[in-house]
This record gives C-alpha cells, structure tokens and sequence, in this order.
C-alpha cells in the first residue's frame, strides 16, 4: 500500500528509527510531566499518544503519516510504561514492589504471543492494526478508578489529598485507616521558603549531574547503545 520496494525500499528500516526516535522523546516528557503534574496526568497524556498514533497508522494514506505514527506509538508505549510502572510502585509496600520488575515483563511476553495468532487470524496489516489497537482501548475501561500517586502528593504539600487516597486503599482492603497528617508537617511545608524544590522544579540537566545517578545515567545509556 505505500509502495515501500524497490528504490524505496531503504525506508523500511527507517521506521523502527522513527519509533526509537519517539521512544526517547517519550521517556523524557513523561518524567516531565509526571513530576510537574502528577502520575496519573502523565499517563492519560501517552495513552492519547498511543491511541492517536495508533489510529493514524491503519488509515496512513503515506509513509510520512505511517511514520508519524510510529513516532506517536513510540512516545506512547515508552511514557506510558515507565509513568505506569513508577505509578504502580508507589501504590505498593516496600516489601511487594519486586512485584514490578517481573510483572509487566510476563504480561509484555503475553501480549507477543497474542500477536501470532491474531496476525493468522487477520492477515492484511491495516486490519491488523486496527485490532490491535482495539485491545489497546480496553486499558481505558478502568481509567475512572484510577487514583493519583499518595507519595507524588505527599511530595507535591498536598498532604490532604494524599491522606484522602491512602484512606481509600485501606477501606477497600478492610484495613483501618492511617492516622491523618500531622499539623506541623503541614505547617512546615507551607512556611518552606523554597531551599529544597519540589518533584519536576530542578529541571532535567540538574537531576542528570546529580551524582548519585550520573553513574546509573551512563551505564544505561552504554546498555542502550550496545543493544
């Protein structure tokens, strides 16, 4: 359909670029925005990006639209992951987040896997990825019951609103309610005159040179490159 053969055949490889080209865009908006504007934000922002691009894709009446698509769909599967699983960490106990770093693995191999024989099932790709995109959708069906992040309020001063969502958990897992915040913790953080900046006030350059994760930066972007 978008005649890539013959002397356009070299654009073919140019489209996994493009996606790992939205890919890091993704990564450093979401840890922008989810810092500047909380967890759930961040994460109702990519999944518009996912679906946006992966509406566009099975409809492109070109490369360049496909293409912008995969870019779309790139920024959207890497800001939704890491806001997802930062989000989901900070929900659970200390004790149950090695939860986390299996977890979504196992559902990713899943998914892979359900990719064959839907592809079997429907083998022209703009179908193809209209009914992947249909199963995309289907993450949207608990959107309402999503809370924001108790620790990103907590670190944000909204101590009310944190303590609202902590009390909510425990109703809903018949536990007792935490004891509520104390008043000179409030009072402290309102009469802070601004010497330690909040989550998303430090801007990106800072955070990198900090050195407790320069060695953590390099070492991931080696891991990265040599992949």
């Amino acid at each position: 359909d978008l005649k890539l053969v013959c002397e356009r055949h070299h654009l073919v490889p140019m489209l996994g670029s493009l996606f790992f080209v939205g890919f890091a865009v993704g990564v450093l908006m979401a840890g922008i925005v989810s810092d500047r504007y909380g967890r759930r934000l961040a994460y109702f922002v990519s999944y518009a990006c996912l679906t946006v691009g992966g509406f566009i894709a099975p409809v492109a009446p070109s490369f360049f639209w496909y293409a912008v698509a995969r870019m779309l769909v790139g920024a959207g599967v890497a800001s939704s992951g890491l806001v997802a699983y930062i989000w989901a960490t900070e929900f659970l106990a200390t004790t149950k987040r090695g939860v986390m770093s299996w977890l979504p693995n196992v559902t990713f191999s899943i998914g892979q896997m359900l990719l064959s024989p839907l592809a079997y099932t429907v083998p022209h790709w703009r179908p193809f990825l209209l009914g992947c995109q249909g199963l995309v959708l289907t993450g949207m069906l608990y959107s309402c019951c999503l809370r924001e992040s108790p620790q990103w309020l907590a670190v944000v001063g909204r101590q009310e609103e944190a303590y609202s969502v902590l009390c909510s958990m425990a109703a809903k897992n018949g536990r007792s309610p935490p004891p509520p915040p104390e008043e000179n913790v409030r009072a402290d953080d309102e009469s802070s005159d601004g010497e330690e900046p909040q989550a998303g006030e430090r801007g990106f350059l800072s955070e990198i040179c900090d050195p407790r994760l320069r060695f953590r930066f390099v070492v991931i972007c080696f891991n990265w490159f040599s992949i």
